[in-house]
Formats: structure tokens, sequence, C-alpha cells
């Protein structure tokens, strides 16, 4: 009897030992994920400050060598692409979609990335926010907020984006949005102006988005500090975009009254008038460049798409005559790029897409990033309401003006808006906020 208790209790012991050890393993992927996210959180965080920075050093240019802003990218690229090869693996259709999107996109250039430094930093760009989605899938995957993670990033950037602008605006440092000195606009430090008006207009609709929901000063301040900022830029889709996001929240949201509503639009317009009145200057020179294309444009098109439109002909033309029809499949890297100076790209990324990766990648592009409509589907409420008309801006921008799909910047905020949509996809407890199949689920 007595060695038979020595064996049960030895054996309790040893499945006792197991079940530990079982739990200690389960929870290495919870604890790699976290330490993962909180890295790429701090890193996604501090990007208005690292790419003013970058500006600074780099005196408003950002290719050629080795710069500050290169070594951040690569810094979240390794972070993300450590944590794929290492953390949770997902058992369904999307463990095959990177796979997929490697070979079909970049084994028919392997000698183009190789030869062309140029092209091997633009693909770098354009995958980079396909893997940091794939990597913020894979965080909720291993039960961690991605709602939460979106929420952090959004409201650093809401802070520190119009400091990075409005701080050196007024102490008389930065660089014009076009030309050198003397020219018009100001973009502070920051090197691409088409990237920087995505960036702003989707972080003034964030603060909208929380100032309707949460009533709070501060994010009337922060909506008042970025609108200024768009008006500096000077950009004609910056306005349009932010005018959108403005006039959705502050008079079409039902998250308000309609005295509400009328004192948003009050306020709106005063602050309208106030903001031209304080930056008169620039926006009088903003005025009369466009005036000045608009009267140079053969017609209205080409100067709403800022000539982009005429470009497109002509690397498609140089394509046929050099390469063949084989390039309309599999694309043909950066080798239009020669017949479009100055410029390198057409700047509207579905046709970018469309000749650097050919058919095949445009539409992988494309369907990639309209598939995160789906979610959204059945959601009602002030955060599904952002995200959605942030991710159709997205889409509308990177057709009409570019530099959404091909740019590290804004790359960077299309992933953190996704990541925003997966999590929502992913919320399952009641807190109050929007609502989904009649289940009310906490805001951001």
């Amino acid at each position: 009897m007595h060695n038979t208790s020595l064996n049960t209790n030895g054996v309790c012991a040893s499945s006792r030992h197991a079940e530990v050890a079982l739990e200690r393993f389960d929870k290495r992927p919870q604890s790699s994920a976290a330490l993962s996210m909180m890295v790429l959180k701090i890193l996604f965080a501090i990007m208005p400050v690292v790419d003013s920075l970058n500006g600074w050093l780099n005196e408003g240019g950002n290719e050629g060598g080795i710069t500050l802003g290169i070594l951040y990218r690569c810094a979240i690229m390794l972070t993300a692409s450590g944590y794929l090869v290492s953390g949770r693996r997902i058992r369904n259709r999307r463990s095959f979609l990177l796979p997929i999107l490697l070979f079909t996109v970049l084994v028919p250039h392997l000698l183009n990335l190789l030869g062309s430094m140029s092209f091997l930093s633009l693909s770098i760009k354009t995958l980079l926010p396909v893997v940091c989605i794939e990597v913020f899938v894979r965080f909720a995957d291993a039960g961690e907020d991605m709602l939460d993670f979106a929420s952090s990033v959004f409201s650093t950037w809401a802070v520190l984006l119009p400091l990075c602008i409005l701080i050196p605006y007024f102490l008389g440092f930065g660089f014009t949005t076009y030309g050198e000195s003397g020219g018009t606009g100001f973009k502070g430090f920051f090197y691409a102006q088409n990237d920087l008006a995505f960036f702003l207009v989707t972080t003034l609709g964030y603060t909208a988005y929380r100032f309707t929901s949460d009533k709070k000063i501060r994010y009337a301040a922060l909506v008042l500090a970025l609108m200024a900022c768009v008006v500096l830029l000077g950009l004609k889709s910056a306005y349009i975009v932010a005018a959108l996001y403005l006039v959705y929240f502050f008079v079409l949201d039902s998250n308000l009254s309609t005295i509400q509503k009328i004192g948003g639009c009050v306020v709106l317009v005063m602050c309208a008038i106030f903001g031209f009145l304080l930056f008169s200057s620039q926006v009088a020179a903003i005025a009369a460049r466009w005036s000045f294309f608009y009267n140079k444009a053969d017609n209205f098109l080409t100067f709403f798409t800022s000539s982009r439109i005429d470009r497109i002909p002509v690397a498609m033309k140089y394509l046929d005559s050099s390469i063949g029809p084989m390039w309309r499949v599999f694309g043909a890297g950066d080798a239009y790029s020669v017949v479009l100076k100055p410029y390198s790209l057409v700047e509207m990324d579905y046709f970018d897409l469309y000749f650097q990766f050919g058919l095949i990648g445009a539409v992988f592009f494309g369907v990639y990033y309209a598939s995160f409509f789906h979610p959204l589907r059945k959601c009602i409420g002030p955060l599904p309401a952002f995200l959605r008309l942030s991710l159709f801006v997205a889409l509308v921008m990177a057709a009409l003006a570019g530099h959404v799909f091909n740019t590290a910047l804004s790359g960077m905020v299309l992933a953190v808006i996704c990541c925003g949509i997966n999590g929502l996809n992913n919320e399952g407890t009641a807190r109050g906020g929007w609502r989904r199949n009649g289940k009310a689920v906490r805001n951001i």
C-alpha cells in the first residue's frame, strides 16, 4: 500500500510538473506578442518626431544612402518580421498570404531588386504596411488588445504631429511645401507633403471622432491645431478630405443633438475664418499658385490631379516599346521612371502598382486593403464610422493623389487604420460605444 501511494504521488507530481511546463509553453507566444507589440507601439508612436528629425538632418531629403528614416523603418520591419517568424502561427488561409505575396509580386523582380537600390527601397516601403498588418492580426490572435494599440498610437500622433509643424513655423524654421525659400505652403521638417497630407487628415479625423464622442476640451484644441497644419500645408486633397471629416463628425454625426450640430457648424466657420486670417499670407500664396496652374492646365482633371494623369500614357507607351506586353502581367519595376523625370512615379498608386508589379500586384494590393471593409459591414457608431471613412479616404487618395500604398509614412498610418479595424472585429465584450449585431462595444 505504501509503495502504491508513493507511486501515485510521484505520478501526480509528474503530471503537475507537466501541466506547469505546458502552461509556460502556452504562455510563451502571448509573452512574445506582448513584448513585440510594446516595441512596435513605441516605434509607431514616435513616427512624427523621427520623420521630422530625419528631414532636418537631411535638409529635406529622404533618399540616397542610409538615413535615420531608413534605419527607423528597418527597425520596424525587423521587429515585425521577427514576430512573424517566431510568434504564434495562424492556422487558416492567412498563413499563406505573405508567401503568396512574396512569390507573385517579388519573385519576377529578383534581378531588378538586386540591381536597383531605388526599386528595392520602393518594394520594402510597399510591403512594410502589409507585414505590419499581418503582425497585428497575429497579435489579436494571441489575445492582445489591438483597439488599445490603435488608440494609443493615434492619441500620441494627435499631440506630436501638430507640434512638429507649428513649433518650427512660429520659430521661423522648416521647409515650404512647394519651392525653396519664399515658396508656398509649409510642412515643418517633413520630406513628402503628400504623405504628410494623408497623415494629417487621418489624425484630424481621429481627433474629431474623439471630440464628438468624449466632448473634452483637449480634443477640441487638437482639432484646431491639426486644422491649422492642414491650412499651412496647402494641398487641395488635404483641404477636401479635412472638410469631409469635419462635416461628417460635426454636422452629420447622429451622436450629436441638433443644437450641438448647429453650434459645431458655427464654431467650424469661425475657426476657418480665424485660421485663414492668421495665416493670410500663406493662404494667399497657395491660392495664387492654384490659380496659375489652373490657367495653365488643359482641363480640370489635369489641374485636379496636378498633371499626374498626363504621366500615365507616357509611362505606358515607354514600357510597351521597351519591354513588350508582358510587363502588364508582372510589371516592370521602376523602369518607367526614366521617362517621368523630374518625377520618379506617376503618383497615382494603382497605376504605379500596375507599372511596378503588373496586374497581379495591383489587384493583390487593391483587394487586400479593400477587404478590410468586410469586418465593418454590420458595425454602427462613431468608431466604425471613423475607421470606415479613413479606409475609404485612403483608397480614394491612393487613386487620385498617390503616396499611400507606395510610401512608408502613409503606409504606416494605413496599417494602424487596419489594426483598429481588426481590433474592432475581434472585440467581444459589451462596454458601450458602437454596436455590432445589436451588441454594444467600447470606443477607443
